[in-house]
């Protein structure tokens, strides 16, 4: 897509309109360092606008939200989500965005200062439909830098090279992502019957269509992660519970690190039914355990060594849950493609 804007006489770059959606609920904690960080961007200050979508906030989110858009009348934009799903909330963005270009933030993200530059400039550089960078991921506290040592890692994540890759790349999309509006229409926007995997579903109708995206390492957002171990895994257990509907709704996934997780939590259960009925098969899952736990404690050392003896503890444990939140919720999610439930519109 070729932007109807002029270029620039003194840089001969085409500046497009770009419009950065970010939603967010109860982010008292991190909303105004995310809007702040977007309002120092090194793009024209008037060639973008920052619209955020409240799920309707319990927490001192809508002050802080009024008081800056107040500062800023003419730059930011304040849309209610009484869904309260994501996949909605991209799609009021959407609907009253101005620009020629959609760039995503999450309001847990702090967005570098060329970040809106970079989007554009590659949209129109590599001629794709999205481009995407690096998940930079940091934690608060000792159990929150432990959750971002372990889902920047490949044992953690598997191959998601949006989570640590140096090099660009075509096969897979970056995050958080930026689209050509004109992109985002022609698809029909979000699916809001994903409540999550939202933009994996988005990537794969585009990819479907032949439409190209691009992941750069020079993009790098940084992102903060949970903090806690129980919200660690309810994070993971939904990737992986509605990561299911992905599968139901086109018959395949782009990736095998998906099916590991569940793979290794059936292995896990059912070498413990065999047990329960033949006692001398005792071995049967020390047969799944000793590797992952010896291939686990191998990686830990390796970390460790860098980062400090304090996460040989923790890391284990982070990953271990890691895997089992994501593998139980992919297995609770299969009621979907058994229990009659409704496919999903393929838009």
């Amino acid at each position: 897509m070729e932007s109807s804007l002029p270029m620039t006489a003194q840089t001969d770059q085409i500046f497009p309109f770009v419009s950065v959606i970010v939603p967010m609920y109860n982010e008292e904690r991190f909303i105004t360092t995310c809007i702040d960080r977007l309002l120092a961007q090194d793009y024209p200050a008037d060639k973008y606008e920052i619209i955020i979508i409240d799920g309707e906030s319990s927490d001192a989110s809508p002050v802080i939200m009024a008081s800056l858009q107040q500062k800023n009348p003419d730059k930011i934009q304040v849309h209610k989500n009484p869904m309260r799903i994501t996949s909605k909330a991209w799609n009021i963005g959407i609907e009253h965005a101005r620009g020629d270009i959609i760039a995503l933030m999450s309001a847990h993200a702090e967005a570098p200062v060329n970040y809106i530059s970079l989007c554009a400039r590659y949209l129109q550089q590599e001629k794709v439909e999205n481009v995407g960078g690096i998940m930079d991921t940091i934690g608060r506290g000792f159990w929150g830098e432990s959750i971002a040592i372990g889902t920047s890692n490949p044992f953690g994540i598997g191959n998601s090279k949006h989570r640590y890759s140096d090099k660009p790349t075509y096969d897979e999309a970056g995050w958080p992502g930026s689209y050509w509006k004109e992109t985002l229409l022609s698809v029909g926007g979000f699916d809001e019957n994903m409540p999550m995997n939202e933009d994996d579903d988005l990537n794969y109708r585009l990819q479907a269509q032949g439409m190209k995206m691009f992941l750069t390492p020079e993009i790098r957002v940084t992102y903060y992660c949970r903090d806690s171990l129980i919200s660690l895994w309810k994070q993971y257990f939904k990737y992986g519970r509605w990561k299911v509907r992905v599968l139901q709704k086109y018959g395949k996934l782009t990736s095998w690190r998906h099916f590991i997780p569940p793979l290794f939590v059936m292995g896990l259960i059912l070498s413990l039914v065999i047990l329960l009925f033949f006692p001398d098969l005792w071995p049967i899952p020390l047969i799944i355990l000793v590797p992952y736990l010896l291939l686990s404690a191998i990686i830990t050392f390796r970390i460790a060594a860098r980062r400090g003896a304090g996460f040989l503890l923790s890391l284990p444990l982070i990953f271990f849950i890691l895997h089992l939140s994501y593998g139980v919720g992919f297995l609770s999610g299969l009621n979907f493609m058994f229990s009659g439930h409704n496919k999903p519109d393929k838009n």
